[in-house]
């Protein structure tokens, strides 16, 4: 193409285009003002200004923290603040991040990355030294960085220090020495970063250091267990009091030390003003909202930064103020306009209800919200001013004034299921019906105000995630489940509910579902995994919208029918607002200006439409201008064709500048870029036809290119067992042989489907390839009406996965119901109790019709059916851990409560035992001399002790073991009826005396074994037989004295108490073995490994990890619980994240507080209780100190009861006991106490049960 030819190409184009054209629309977004608030991680204060760091950036106040300004030019999308320094130029300022450090040299108004090295790194604490402020050092999640000048450049000065997580810098006044506080303990270095050493003298090992300040007096630590001082920075003190429980953190004092300290602990704030000797606590202004950032101003002045943003109070922490205009940091999931009420628009955000009623320029918050936690919001069609609102913990409140106010008009509708959706339907007869989807529980209405529920099963009754509401009128109620869409014709009484299934029809969880305002017959519906889909009419097939440049993994939030503007629909998702003008027959980005992508929410405004407003998830509520405009006559004007020749000049420059860069880098790159989707698809093809991919078999992939292709190919499917050839240039698929093998076997049994012998020949062989590349082992198989079944033993996975189950073939080429009901059968004729079974779909690519695909089938089946069909099969042929893979797969299809291995009652398996070595190893190896008694709480891991003892001696030919439960056995009688019944131990009598002969029958007929009887829950029978003079126990010591037969026993108090009385028989006869709570590292591993085994992700690792634990106090059973219910709380909404508000939530919920009380305090007596409920305000006692307390309240207790209660209260790990002191062995434990219980109330109901007693006791 010549230059001539180019320029008059470009005059031609341009002119075109600017005498004809329709103009597409766009929509341009700008902020509006709020909703204000969010969540507040640091603050930094210089003279006249305040830096706030934010989930979305960073903020700036010039004024005290009057107003507000965003200043994140500069800064990637989202990112969190977690740490803010100033420099002595206080419009220069560092920030840390999770992706490195980035700095400010003009007050916040463009940003860049200090050191691009240093990217990866997760930085959480930052300090300027006192002396030399040239040098900056920067805490992260496993070392300390350090820089010499100013931030430019960093360098790694931590490397003595163990990888830990560095949560707070703190330097002595001189310079002298800089202290880091890391989850492992306190360390110091005293040559300015290059060496390190402990310095946590006095500190307990279960204290793991979180923040660290240097004061005038010395050195305030926050931990885990509260606050501690130093006046060396060696050794350390606790502070006591109420700052002796909780974890630590902030903590804060002026910037150039002085006495005066602040501290955050749980949700309270406490001052000292001596250094930290004494301490005071200040009014809490946030309520049960997280306080996560502290700041102190000039005089007075405190800051806290919350999860609603910023306080401040101007007289010591004695009154506060909210100061949050201008700072947006809000997550919004729903906006509504009122209809009636112009530019009145309501918001739902993670805290509570916005207000606006000038269309987003002021806000203020709705009132009466007990429960501010919002997870769904909906009006009343008939009457504007009332809305409903369902909160996270299953609680509906309504307001009758248009959301100023709201009430409570349901409390825990379904077991505390989150409220996910809300519906209001105006019947005929001008009756409203409300209903209320949940996430676990189903969907739930109330015909009388909200008076009375009822749950939904009409058709519902498999239906336990209701994600989304929606009315269509002339009488159609659309849900969108976990099991796709279902109908109710509300116009027909007493109607079931009907799933709406069309051949091309998605079984995918619906999330969100819209009604065409102009067309009450098109439905669009959004799935959480596969698309976008509308149906019109009466039309039974699903038109599938693809959103262009969105391409494929996106998560639909939400969708909007523009009213005034025919055709047009808005797509809310976490990757921005998608926009189309045909009805959704394509779509186009429309996301300027939306500095947050995520769009949970949107909103038009009825009074003028082309005003479009979203809830972004982090940045407030967004206003969009839409700028569609008509289509424009063929007009030629003086003034297009000017245009339309000066464009021509600027693209024929453009063209000019082109030619010269064709061959360049930058085009090549991007012409590598724009070709390799299509490469990737030519790659793959030769990997399952060669084996390999390479210069031979890619013909049309350019040379110059092939490698980078290859290179990118791996790293795209790092789970593929591929490798890699440098030279020549090669990429081999490792398992092509055993592959093509496999699917050489799967085309035979395609083919043989008719004849049931060779298809079972072909399956078998199929089998036994399947089993050797996932390590099971193959027991038996049965063929029922041409299903050839396989039962398999599959190694132990942490999920609950039957040991043994079937791997099913169907001998079909169409599948339907009858296939699935035919599967059932197979399963009770393979005897299998489980409902697990592998089933393998010989279809190699299953057709878009959904009533013959087994996958939507078996969703909907009791059984847990794991579908595999040819796309799967290939997936785990070429899997590098096949086994893994596996795991994927059956985590996609079933729910996660299905096989969550978490346990909350009875023992744990194998697989979920967890610490408790070194008592099993004591137990197991020396047995064959000694009787054991395992001692322990409730749910403390007795019992699953046991059963690994159990399971150990069975697998030895040293032992034989007798394993009996006496949860039931509370006489004599009912103990030789059990061993009657469950070892077939014949008794000549049943007495002690028969018990004693049998027992040496026993050792007689197992010659050369020992017999080891291993006795559960035995107090009951312990303390019957105690009352009835001992006889039976009397027999147990005679028969280990004078026979090869050894005992282990499990039980609490009874056992306990009965060990070290010398008056009893039970005195010296048994080995103690006390259970108590896990370390931490043990607990852990219960969270962590079984987390990543379902392929949940803990947000911020280890950290969470490590709360979750602090929350459960290491006490196994309740980390487990805990884990259980965070699992269901992310299954409820189809995700495998579990986030820091997820687990605040929980925490805060009645349903843990009452478990947590019931499990660690549920066994202990009425003086017991009373004991730990006064220790709430005297946390550390000795046993003198409470026997005074206890006379000031007139309550007589001998000293021998109140030692006992002190001993028992240990053995249930509530107390632990160091010298003469009693302290709290859990330090959760007395917050929950405080938190679900009437302390005060209970402390008169025990006094009152004690003294009656006594009265009793003394006539």
């Amino acid at each position: 193409m010549t230059r001539r030819t180019t320029f008059w190409l470009a005059f031609l184009i341009v002119f075109v285009s600017a005498t004809s054209t329709r103009a597409e629309g766009g929509i341009t977004w700008t902020p509006t003002n709020g909703p204000t608030g969010g969540q507040i991680n640091t603050l930094a204060l210089a003279p006249g200004l305040i830096y706030a760091g934010a989930n979305n950036g960073v903020f700036i106040s010039r004024d005290d923290g009057a107003h507000w300004q965003a200043i994140s030019r500069g800064l990637p999308e989202a990112l969190t603040i977690n740490a803010l320094a100033i420099l002595s130029d206080p419009n220069q300022v560092l920030a840390g991040t999770r992706e490195g450090i980035y700095r400010t040299r003009d007050g916040g108004a463009t940003w860049t990355l200090a050191d691009p090295r240093l990217a990866d790194q997760f930085v959480l604490a930052l300090l300027i030294d006192p002396q030399s402020p040239n040098i900056i050092y920067a805490g992260t999640t496993a070392t300390i960085l350090k820089s010499e000048n100013t931030g430019e450049t960093w360098s790694e000065t931590g490397k003595e220090l163990p990888s830990a997580r560095v949560w707070g810098l703190a330097a002595a006044p001189d310079g002298s020495a800089i202290f880091a506080a890391t989850e492992t303990s306190v360390y110091v270095s005293r040559d300015r970063g290059a060496h390190w050493q402990t310095s946590a003298e006095g500190l307990p090992s279960g204290a793991r250091p979180q923040s660290i300040v240097a004061t005038a007096r010395g050195y305030v630590l926050g931990t885990t267990q509260g606050v501690y001082r130093s006046r060396d920075g060696k050794t350390w003190s606790a502070v006591g009091g109420a700052l002796a429980n909780g974890l630590a953190r902030p903590l804060v004092t002026d910037a150039k030390p002085s006495d005066r300290v602040y501290a955050v602990i749980g949700q309270n704030i406490f001052k000292s003003a001596d250094g930290g000797t004494a301490w005071s606590p200040l009014k809490n202004p946030a309520g049960d909202l997280p306080m996560t950032a502290l700041g102190l101003g000039e005089k007075n002045s405190l800051y806290t930064g919350t999860a609603r943003g910023v306080w401040k109070s101007n007289d010591d922490g004695a009154n506060w103020q909210m100061l949050n205009e201008g700072l947006v940091n809000s997550s919004v999931h729903t906006l509504l306009f009122t209809p009636g009420k112009p530019g009145t628009l309501i918001a739902a955000t993670r805290y509570g209800i916005a207000l606006s009623r000038d269309r987003g320029a002021t806000w203020r918050d709705a009132q009466g919200l007990k429960d501010p936690y919002i997870g769904s919001l909906t009006r009343d069609p008939a009457n504007a001013s009332i809305l409903y609102a369902g909160t996270q913990g299953g609680s509906i409140f309504v307001s009758r004034d248009g959301g100023e106010t709201f009430s409570l008009l349901a409390d825990n509708l379904a077991n505390n299921a989150p409220i996910s959706s809300l519906l209001v339907w105006q019947a005929p007869a001008n009756t409203s019906d409300l209903y209320a989807g949940t996430q676990g529980g189903g969907l739930y209405k109330s015909a009388d105000n909200g008076a009375r529920w009822e749950k939904q099963t009409n058709g519902l009754s498999n239906v336990a995630r209701v994600t989304a509401l929606a009315f269509a009128p002339p009488a159609t109620i659309y849900a969108g489940t976990e099991r796709g869409l279902f109908a109710l014709d509300v116009s027909k009484p007493g109607g079931a509910w009907q799933a709406i299934i069309a051949p091309n029809s998605p079984g995918d969880e619906v999330r969100v579902i819209a009604i065409d305002p102009q067309n009450a017959q098109t439905l669009l519906i959004g799935h959480a995994t596969t698309g976008l889909y509308r149906k019109t009419g009466d039309n039974p097939q699903w038109q599938e919208l693809g959103l262009g440049s969105a391409g494929g993994r996106v998560r639909y939030h939400t969708i909007a029918f523009n009213p005034g503007m025919t055709g047009v629909i808005y797509v809310g998702t976490d990757r921005g607002v998608y926009r189309s003008e045909d009805n959704g027959a394509s779509w186009s980005a429309a996301s300027d200006g939306l500095t947050i992508a995520d769009v949970p929410a949107l909103a038009i405004d009825p009074e003028t439409p082309t005003a479009i407003f979203a809830g972004t998830n982090g940045n407030g509520v967004m206003r969009g201008e839409d700028n569609l405009s008509a289509t424009t006559p063929d007009l030629f004007t003086i003034g297009a064709v000017i245009g339309a020749i000066l464009s021509a000049v600027i693209i024929i420059g453009f063209a000019l500048v082109g030619w010269r860069a064709r061959f360049g880098t930058v085009a090549q790159d991007r012409s590598w870029r724009r070709e390799y989707p299509g490469w990737e698809s030519a790659i793959n093809d030769a990997l399952w036809k060669y084996g390999e991919a390479n210069a031979t078999n890619l013909a049309k992939l350019p040379r110059r290119y092939l490698s980078r292709s290859l290179q990118r190919y791996i790293e795209e499917h790092p789970g593929d067992a591929l490798t890699l050839q440098i030279s020549p240039a090669a990429l081999k698929l490792e398992a092509f042989t055993a592959a093509q093998k496999f699917l050489s076997h799967w085309k035979a049994a395609w083919q043989v489907v008719e004849s049931a012998d060779a298809f079972k020949t072909v399956t078998s062989q199929m089998t036994d390839q399947l089993c050797a590349m996932l390590g099971f082992t193959r027991m038996e198989d049965r063929a029922y009406h041409g299903l050839v079944g396989y039962v398999v033993k599959a190694p132990a996975l942490r999920l609950k996965i039957p040991p043994r189950f079937p791997i099913i073939f169907i001998p079909r080429h169409e599948t339907g119901a009858t296939e699935l009901n035919e599967l059932r059968d197979l399963m009770g004729v393979l005897s299998m109790v489980s409902y697990f079974a592998l089933v393998i779909d010989l279809r190699d690519l299953p057709t878009g019709d959904n009533k013959q695909s087994l996958k939507r089938l078996a969703r909907e089946a009791t059984h847990d059916f794991i579908v595999l069909d040819g796309a799967d099969m290939r997936q785990l042929l070429i899997a590098r851990e096949p086994a893994r893979r596996l795991v994927e797969m059956i985590l996609n299809q079933v729910d996660l409560t299905v096989v969550s291995p978490y346990v909350t009652s009875g023992p744990v398996p194998e697989n979920m035992f967890f610490g408790r070595e070194s008592e099993l190893k004591t137990i197991v190896r020396t047995v064959r001399d000694t009787n054991f008694a395992i001692v322990g709480g409730r749910k403390i891991g007795k019992t699953s002790v046991l059963a690994r003892v159990h399971q150990h001696l069975k697998d030895s030919p040293e032992y034989e073991p007798f394993y009996l439960d006496c949860q039931a056995v509370h006489t004599h009688a009912d103990f030789f009826s059990a061993v009657d019944t469950m070892w077939r131990l014949a008794l000549p009598t049943h007495t002690p005396e028969g018990f004693r002969a049998a027992g040496i029958d026993l050792c007689t007929r197992h010659g050369s074994r020992i017999v080891v009887l291993l006795f559960d829950e035995i107090d009951d029978l312990l303390r019957y037989d105690i009352e009835h003079g001992e006889r039976l126990f009397q027999i147990l010591r005679a028969l280990a004295q004078e026979s090869r037969m050894r005992f282990v026993f499990c039980g609490e108090k009874v056992l306990n108490a009965a060990l070290h009385d010398p008056r009893l028989v039970f005195f010296n006869f048994c080995n103690l073995i006390p259970l108590s709570y896990l370390s931490r590292a043990e607990a852990q591993r219960v969270v962590t490994d079984p987390m990543q085994e379902m392929g949940v992700a803990l947000e911020g690792d280890t950290v969470l990890a490590d709360r979750i634990v602090e929350l459960a106090a290491g006490h196994p059973n309740i980390v487990q619980y805990v884990c259980q219910k965070l699992i269901e709380r992310i299954n409820a909404r189809r995700e495998r994240v579990i986030t820091r508000t997820d687990v605040a939530a929980f925490s805060q919920s009645a349903q843990f507080a009452e478990y947590f009380a019931e499990v660690s305090w549920g066994a202990a007596s009425p003086l017991e209780r009373l004991v730990t409920l006064l220790m709430l305000e005297k946390p550390e006692v000795t046993l003198g100190e409470m026997a005074e307390t206890l006379r000031t309240r007139e309550l007589r207790v001998r000293p021998a009861q109140l030692d006992n209660a002190f001993d028992d209260l240990c053995l249930y790990s509530i107390l632990q006991r160091e010298g003469p002191k009693y302290t709290f062995a859990a330090k959760a434990f007395p917050e929950v106490l405080r938190r679900s219980q009437d302390v005060y109330g209970l402390i008169l109901s025990y006094s009152d049960e004690i003294q009656k007693g006594d009265e009793a006791i003394n006539g």
